[in-house]
């Protein structure tokens, strides 16, 4: 995170038994954990002149090298500003305490996902090496993680996060659609269905509620689950059959994205709610048909573990909607 502190933080404390707070704040800088400027160097250097010659050292080194990382980072890089007053809980840009402050820095970055082993895997895979690599430097050194959502319960442990502010500040939420069909989720779009149960859309209700809280610090796919975006060749070695393959290419783009990879057109049919896919799949040969019966390979999305060690040959759409996703995570970094 880039961390402004205001010029009048040092002098507040410079000198009494809360300047230990000072070497806490200037800790995360030489860690390379956060980028710190200070508006007021005058004080800083005045406090710094009563430290040890090491630690003076240390930190002016690691503050110089801060200066030169806040020039590299996005424009809408996740700020706190360390003041006396203010204060609010803002993303981009937090107005916090000192203690706040102290306490967010110090909290690991949550990636919350329904599934804390495929989807994690997902989506460091869809990531660019660069993003992979430094995202693996953070999970070694234990300041990013990935939080385990477990599917239905998802909601709830975000609403546990978001209770605790310096936590909620600290979390991206990733998350399946859902949907059965593209056009599900427009805001005219309701899960309720005349004479029948209501849809059982987890995610609609999901990005109500979440987009309302931190609406930059989420992503759900714009397909219906993550083996959604498993490439063509991918498919064929995780052990999917040259006939499914063939019979899930023959169908539109939209078609392809929200066809249930997991189980098939006959679980599908058999839901509650099966008149939610509209004609998506109607102008499928009986040959096709059959081949999608039954999904196309079980626990698909174990496959992508191979996506962190290798790279896969991802579709332009897929690349183009994580290009758009993946910036909201590592702005946060």
């Amino acid at each position: 995170m880039r961390v402004i502190v205001s010029g009048t933080v040092v002098p507040a404390i410079a000198g009494t038994s809360e300047s230990w707070k000072l070497h806490r704040l200037l800790g995360f800088a030489v860690e390379g954990r956060h980028a710190i400027v200070f508006e007021d160097s005058k004080h800083l250097l005045s406090w710094l002149e009563t430290v040890d010659q090491s630690s003076r050292g240390a930190y002016l080194t690691a503050l110089g090298l801060a200066s030169r990382m806040l020039a590299a980072l996005p424009a809408n890089v996740a700020t706190i500003r360390i003041d006396t007053g203010n204060y609010c809980w803002n993303d981009p840009l937090s107005i916090l305490s000192l203690d706040d402050a102290l306490q967010t820095l110090a909290e690991p970055l949550g990636v919350l996902v329904e599934n804390s082993e495929n989807d994690w895997y997902f989506l460091r895979g869809m990531m660019l090496k660069s993003e992979r690599q430094r995202t693996q430097k953070l999970l070694d050194k234990g300041w990013l993680l990935p939080v385990h959502g477990g599917g239905s319960t998802l909601i709830d442990k975000f609403k546990e996060r978001i209770a605790i502010p310096s936590k909620g500040l600290r979390t991206f939420v990733m998350f399946d659609s859902d949907r059965v069909h593209p056009d599900e989720h427009h805001p005219t779009w309701t899960t309720a269905r005349p004479g029948k149960q209501p849809a059982s859309c987890f995610a609609f209700e999901w990005e109500k509620a979440i987009s309302q809280v931190m609406p930059a610090r989420y992503w759900m796919l714009r397909r219906r689950f993550i083996e959604s975006y498993m490439p063509k060749s991918e498919l064929l070695i995780a052990g999917a059959s040259q006939e499914s393959v063939a019979a899930l290419h023959s169908l539109p783009t939209e078609a392809r994205w929200f066809f249930n990879m997991k189980a098939g057109l006959t679980r599908d049919a058999g839901r509650h709610d099966s008149e939610r896919a509209k004609g998506l799949f109607d102008e499928l040969t009986d040959a096709h048909r059959q081949a999608l019966a039954q999904g196309l390979v079980n626990k698909l999305a174990d496959h992508y573990e191979k996506a962190i060690t290798s790279e896969f040959d991802w579709d332009t759409e897929a690349r183009q909607e994580a290009r758009t996703a993946i910036p909201k995570l590592t702005r946060l970094y």
